[in-house]
């Protein structure tokens, strides 16, 4: 069983529910309102946490004037985070975001976030890393493309600093096919580390996260959207709030069946332990 990290009022790793957070990402595409209604809807469902993307679009695409016209129309500053952790509050869902520099990750400590998640992409930008761990928040980091001696690199930065720690299992392609989603390395990181490990989604669909569950994870972040017809940078590999209260609902379904794992009788089998004590033995 991992080590048990508390946010608030909620517990995750062990035997608690599954943490299942809401990527907003970008779907919002810079519309504030659309923002505060994803926060509403992922609330309604019962997601955990909703999460956004704090970064400055030249910092972090330079000279790629593509994917800065790509991104920019849905780049929030500190004003849009602060009325998004308001509304957040209200609706009793955890609000949190991905700084993709050392500046949005300060931005976010003074917004009063309790959680940082560094994406994929930087999982090998010890300058972020160091800055996240030194924070004093809860850090979730995604691996994907990250090798083992990569994972080890950053995750000793973390111990080091004696930062509370969160691993997922990745895989960075969009959408991700099925076939690639070695939900195997899910027990392979349990195996070698005694912090929560969950699994963030790339794929089409509910299926592999839940399955992701049933592999292991404690925590699952899915990609989300009130609507898929509104399309956005991420819609395909979006679910929309019924789909994201299927994965909430589904995987407390998975975490009760899987048990707690001791080799000990349940409380059900009492009757049969009777009758099987009763029985005469020759």
């Amino acid at each position: 069983m991992s080590q048990e990290i508390k946010v608030g009022n909620i517990t995750i790793g062990g035997n608690n529910p599954v943490f299942v957070i809401a990527e907003a990402g970008l779907n919002h595409g810079g519309d504030l309102n659309l923002a505060l209604k994803m926060i509403d809807e992922a609330a309604k469902v019962g997601a955990s946490a909703i999460k956004f993307q704090a970064y400055d679009s030249t910092e972090r695409f330079g000279d790629n004037q593509e994917a800065i016209t790509l991104v920019k129309p849905a780049e929030f500053g500190k004003k849009e985070f602060l009325a998004l952790k308001e509304r957040a509050e209200k609706q009793n869902i955890l609000f949190f975001a991905t700084p993709f520099d050392v500046e949005n990750l300060n931005m976010l400590k003074e917004v009063g976030v309790p959680i940082l998640k560094i994406a994929s992409c930087d999982v090998c930008n010890t300058t972020l890393l160091e800055a996240a761990a030194k924070s004093g928040l809860v850090v979730i980091l995604s691996r994907g493309t990250a090798s083992e001696s990569e994972i080890e690199t950053a995750v000793s930065i973390f111990t080091k600093n004696k930062s509370p720690f969160i691993l997922l299992h990745c895989v960075s392609s969009y959408p991700m096919k099925d076939e690639d989603a070695n939900l195997a390395a899910i027990g392979t990181l349990k195996s070698k580390y005694n912090f929560p490990i969950g699994y963030s989604d790339h794929s089409i669909g509910v299926q592999v996260p839940l399955l992701a569950v049933a592999a292991g994870a404690e925590v699952i972040e899915k990609h989300y959207t009130v609507d898929r017809g509104l399309k956005g940078i991420d819609w395909e590999i979006s679910a929309e709030p019924k789909e994201l209260g299927q994965i909430v609902t589904e995987s407390e379904k998975i975490r009760k069946i899987l048990g707690h794992g001791k080799l000990e009788p349940q409380a059900s089998e009492q009757e049969e332990i009777e009758y099987r004590d009763s029985l005469r033995r020759k």
